[in-house]
């Protein structure tokens, strides 16, 4: 998204790397920044545990029947080792890709989740506090981004494709997403932004394929999700442009 902008008007986004929680880490090489995103499948499946350790809600799968809405709740309990350092990187905010995915089987790749959460299939993601909004606020507004047509086309672009419609999202791009950035949003739009956030969280969502065949017919959870964010953070963009109708 070259410039930011989408439909010819300049959207408010920053990097990732700028909005993530950092805490300092001790290397051999000496104290280092690192960012608060969640561990890959080998780190996972290293530090469970059959019996001791601490157990912590988990979020796996990453397809229709697993991301069926933008708000979803753990779906199982793991027990990890005592000393591992998953739980510190757990995170109500979660985006799509440490597994491979079949882009044809999802229709989200992002979620808040009602509780804290690790995860196989998901990058945990903490983001930094602002003055003035709350954390859980910041997620939902992300969430409604990414799952957006302007931050799914970003989103895609720095995919990693496997094999046919199969892809993967390393963790050394999460830095380079784009987010909203709701330090230059104003008040009333982040408010409207969570009302828009109210409105869509009970909706079951199709494959992507099906959200923007319905879209074109000005109807379905994508054109509602489109019409409103960008209603609100873009009101001159022509979003009659993203689907081909007109009236």
């Amino acid at each position: 998204m070259a410039d930011n902008e989408f439909l010819n008007h300049a959207l408010p986004l920053v990097p990732l790397a700028e909005a993530v929680e950092e805490k300092q880490v001790q290397t051999l090489k000496g104290p280092k920044q690192q960012m608060m995103i969640g561990f890959d499948v080998h780190t996972f499946q290293a530090d469970r545990r059959d019996h001791g350790g601490t157990i912590i809600d988990v979020l796996e799968g990453a397809k229709i029947e697993t991301l069926s809405r933008i708000e979803i709740a753990p779906n199982k309990e793991v027990r990890f080792a005592s000393d591992s350092e998953i739980p510190s990187r757990m995170s109500k905010f979660l985006i799509v890709g440490v597994a491979r995915l079949w882009l044809y089987t999802v229709g989200l790749v992002s979620v808040c989740c009602k509780k804290p959460v690790a995860s196989n299939t998901m990058w945990t993601i903490k983001l930094r506090n602002q003055p003035g909004i709350s954390t859980d606020e910041i997620h939902k507004i992300q969430v409604l981004w990414l799952n957006s047509t302007p931050g799914l086309i970003h989103f895609l672009s720095l995919r990693q494709d496997s094999k046919g419609a199969f892809v993967q999202f390393k963790k050394e791009y999460l830095p380079l997403l784009k987010l909203l950035d709701v330090t230059k949003l104003s008040n009333d739009q982040r408010k409207s932004l969570l009302v828009l956030y109210e409105e869509l969280k009970g909706k079951n969502v199709q494959s992507i394929s099906k959200q923007l065949e319905e879209a074109r017919e000005k109807k379905g959870f994508r054109y509602t999700l489109d019409t409103g964010l960008l209603g609100i953070v873009a009101p001159t963009a022509d979003t009659r442009l993203l689907w081909g109708v007109h009236g």
